[in-house]
C-alpha cells in the first residue's frame, strides 16, 4: 500500500494520477455514509471519510482496516490531513 497525506486542495490526486499512470476511473471515492470499503479500484480516495463513517456507526475503524489490509497491498490510499 501507498498512503498519500497531505492538506485539502493540494493537489494528491492529480500527483498520484501523473505519478503512476492512473485515470479519475481508476480511483474509489469514499463517502460519509460508506459503511464498506471498495477495494476494487487501484487508488482509494478519502479514507478519512470512511473511517468517520466506522466511527458513526460505532466501529473500530483501526479493526477495520487490519481487516482490510491484505486488499489494500497494492492500493494507493489518499488521505487528506485533517490535523489542523
Amino acid at each position: 500500500m501507498k498512503l498519500i497525506i497531505g492538506g485539502a486542495y493540494q493537489g494528491k490526486l492529480d500527483y498520484v494520477l501523473g505519478r503512476f499512470g492512473y485515470t479519475r476511473d481508476d480511483v474509489h471515492l469514499c463517502t460519509m455514509g460508506e459503511a464498506a470499503l471498495n477495494t476494487d479500484k487501484p487508488v482509494i480516495r478519502g479514507l478519512e471519510k470512511w473511517i468517520f463513517a466506522m466511527l458513526e456507526a460505532k466501529r473500530d475503524p483501526v479493526a477495520g482496516i487490519e481487516e482490510l489490509l491484505p486488499a489494500l497491498r497494492d492500493r494507493i490510499v489518499i488521505c487528506t490531513d485533517l490535523s489542523g
